[in-house]
Order: C-alpha cells, then sequence, then structure tokens
C-alpha cells in the first residue's frame, strides 16, 4: 500500500501451503490457489480462505460435505473467470468446481458425479465459443460449454477421435 512499511500488510498477504496459480478478478479480487493449502482471495485488506481440511487455523473455512458444499480438494491448480463472474478452479484431486463469489454457491464436475474422466487437473483456459478448456493430469483434456454445462472429454489424439460426452 506504500505506507513505507514493506511488512505492514504481510499478515493479510499470507496464504497456506505453496502458491500455484493466481487469477485477479474483475471485483478486484485476487484469487490464490496452492498446493495443500486451497483458495484465498484477498479484496480491500481482507482474506478469506477455502479450505478441505479442517482443523487447520484459517480465516475462513469452508467445508466440502457434500454437493455445493464448498471446496472439494486443497490442491488448487488452475483459476480462470468467466464472462458472469464466476470462478472457476481447476483441482488437483478433486475434478473442476464453479464458484458464483456473489451467492456462495458451489458446483463441482468430477468423476464421482460422471462427468469428468481424471480429477486430476492441470490447467485452465477460457474459449472464445463461450467455454473452457481442461487438461486432465493423465486422461487427455475436455472442453466445457457455459450455456449448458456440458463437458465434453477427449482422450487421446488432438481431433478428439476418441470421445465421450456427460450426461451434463
Amino acid at each position: 500500500r506504500g505506507n513505507g512499511n514493506p511488512g505492514a500488510d504481510a499478515k493479510v498477504l499470507e496464504v497456506p501451503g505453496s502458491v500455484v496459480c493466481m487469477r485477479f478478478t474483475r471485483d478486484s479480487t485476487l484469487w490464490v490457489g496452492s498446493f495443500r493449502g486451497g483458495l484465498t482471495a484477498l479484496r480491500g485488506g481482507q482474506r478469506r480462505t477455502f479450505r478441505r481440511v479442517q482443523g487447520l487455523p484459517q480465516v475462513d473455512v469452508l467445508p466440502a460435505d457434500g454437493p455445493g458444499q464448498g471446496l472439494a480438494c486443497d490442491n488448487v491448480w488452475a483459476l480462470e473467470e468467466d464472462s458472469c463472474g464466476a470462478l472457476w478452479i481447476a483441482t488437483l484431486g478433486g475434478g473442476l468446481q464453479r464458484f458464483q463469489p456473489r451467492t456462495g454457491q458451489w458446483t463441482t464436475f468430477s468423476c464421482a458425479e460422471g462427468t469428468l474422466a481424471d480429477d486430476y487437473l492441470s490447467s485452465l483456459a477460457p474459449s472464445r465459443r463461450g467455454g473452457l478448456w481442461i487438461g486432465m493430469a493423465s486422461r487427455g483434456f475436455a472442453f466445457i460449454a457455459f450455456d449448458d454445462l456440458r463437458i465434453t472429454c477427449y482422450n487421446g489424439t488432438l481431433r478428439g477421435d476418441r470421445r465421450m460426452h456427460s450426461p451434463y
């Protein structure tokens, strides 16, 4: 903040785990994803941390006790924001999640729901078609269309010769 003390805001900027990815969203929030540290939102001098693991000292711990209840995995590997302001979260072990910051609603796409071929995700890339490309750690890649949340998994070739459609 430029107050002459470089360590003055250090407590607010602390995030758990090893930082893996960051995304600055249009509402002036800096989202930080970390390995074993979950997801942290930094905005206006405030910090809010979302964790899967309970019992750790955090500012705000929101568990994932069921569908729509919170972060599915503490290993956050990639972050993207869509045109509606939702944050998309690729986890290493918990699949893909969409978090609506305005409502606090979580949506999970994973092997358990039958929507992804792999829960270990490595990257996200926005598409001009209104969707998101999803890199899977060991099973190729996938595409989710924002209009109907349908996921197409491409498992093998660049042309997508072998693909399967999710029920979404």
